[in-house]
């Protein structure tokens, strides 16, 4: 009842607030940027309240109040307070808020956009606490030229499913959609593909021009104490028909406990098998002459098990016949 109560009595304070805060304003639309930040960040009192995380469609009626360029400012400066415990990767809020903004922006309007949100633009690692909305903006604004030389300036990495924060990274240089450009950065950031939907992101742009980075991912994800999402990752890897994907494939054959599913692969699609080897054959690849030695050898046992078995069950059985003993 006390509980009640206290939420009732919560929930009438911040009304009242709300109430007050529209009170202030006059009718002809005197509000300040200032003030409507202040309303999302407010505190009741003792009571510490959860930053509100404005929706995606505020961007319109904050460019309707107060224009163009502070609302550029809003969506590139405003973020995620560490109190929400949130991780969010995207600053969706305030990416699709553009988004939703830029079809009834004029020309005149987006070349302005491009020059307020430059200075935003600096060549830092996108670590925890960093915005990444004036990235996505810039890119939404087809700023690639920009961009290009911040995402080559950061640092190079080992490949890893452990760095939590190049999620930020990732995010930006996807949206680059180019091929040879995907595949420079996210290998040199040390990515690792984590889940199946960017296995198709990643193959949607690169399509079957490194897909070892995809069976190092699926390697990596298995590896992991959680590990759940390779089953899916993998299960969309054996999916792909063509020769590009036989050499890492045969690679995950290599692990003991991938064998059997990626086994069948090599079975059921013997002439992408083949069209997809001979060439590291030819250039004499030691390591997958050595799975291919070992693929090879599993194969004609289990032939020779099967033969075998086949043959002892063929074997006609010699009748008993029933011997008479005489004492």
């Amino acid at each position: 009842m006390e509980v009640l109560e206290h939420e009732e009595k919560k929930d009438k304070r911040t009304i009242q607030k709300l109430q007050d805060f529209l009170n202030s304003q006059t009718l002809d639309g005197n509000l300040t940027l200032e003030k409507a930040m202040n309303l999302l960040e407010r505190e009741e009192d003792t009571w510490k309240e959860k930053r509100i995380t404005p929706p995606s469609y505020i961007a319109l009626p904050f460019y309707h109040l107060f224009g163009l360029e502070k609302v550029i400012h809003f969506l590139a400066t405003y973020n995620h307070p560490q109190a929400t415990k949130q991780e969010d990767y995207n600053n969706g809020s305030y990416y699709e808020g553009f988004s939703r903004l830029l079809p009834i922006l004029d020309e005149s309007e987006r070349k302005l956009c491009k020059e307020l949100i430059k200075p935003h633009l600096k060549q830092k690692e996108l670590e925890k606490g960093d915005i990444i909305s004036p990235f996505l903006i810039a890119l939404d604004l087809g700023m690639k030229d920009e961009l290009l030389p911040i995402v080559e300036s950061w640092k190079s990495r080992e490949p890893s499913i452990r760095y939590s924060y190049s999620e930020y990274r990732k995010n930006i240089i996807f949206l680059f959609q180019d091929s040879e450009t995907v595949k420079r950065q996210m290998r040199k950031i040390g990515h690792l593909l984590k889940s199946v939907e960017e296995l198709k992101l990643w193959i949607a742009i690169t399509q079957y021009s490194d897909l070892e980075w995809v069976a190092l991912s699926v390697k990596t994800v298995f590896n992991d104490y959680y590990n759940e999402q390779y089953k899916e990752m993998l299960k969309f890897f054996l999916g792909i028909k063509a020769p590009e994907i036989a050499k890492p494939m045969l690679h995950l054959y290599g692990i003991p406990k991938l064998a059997t599913e990626t086994k069948n692969w090599f079975i059921e699609c013997p002439y992408f098998a083949i069209e997809g080897l001979i060439p590291a054959v030819l250039d004499e690849d030691k390591k997958i002459s050595e799975l291919l030695s070992k693929f090879y050898n599993l194969c004609s046992l289990e032939v020779t098990e099967k033969s075998s078995s086949k043959k002892r069950t063929n074997i006609p059985q010699r009748s008993k016949k029933k011997l008479k003993m005489k004492y």
